[in-house]
């Protein structure tokens, strides 16, 4: 009831005559947690990776490419396949007389 009476005195909004902070401005803690958010998550203001963020990065290049040769041998082998499969029907078979 306090804050509704200073606030409903005031002109001003709550977060300037009460007790609730502004959801737009920063205080100095939220900045400080911001900063340490970001060089855990490799964000950092000095351009340097944290290593977690290199641990991350190298582990999905090497997934991308086990991935990419895992395709590449799924490709050829689909296309031999077809290749066979292709061959086989062009041929015809000794038990088809007529």
């Amino acid at each position: 009831m306090e804050i509704v009476k200073k606030t409903s005195a005031s002109n001003d909004p709550i977060w300037k005559t009460g007790a609730i902070q502004s959801p737009w401005e920063r205080t100095d803690l939220q900045k400080q947690r911001l900063d340490e958010s970001n060089v855990l998550f490799g964000k950092g203001s000095s351009g340097v990776e944290s290593p977690l963020v290199k641990k991350d990065r190298f582990e999905r290049d090497q997934a991308e490419s086990k991935q990419h040769e895992m395709l590449e041998k799924m490709k050829k082998e689909l296309e031999s396949t077809e290749m066979i499969e292709k061959n086989s029907k062009n041929s015809k078979s000794w038990w088809k007389l007529w």
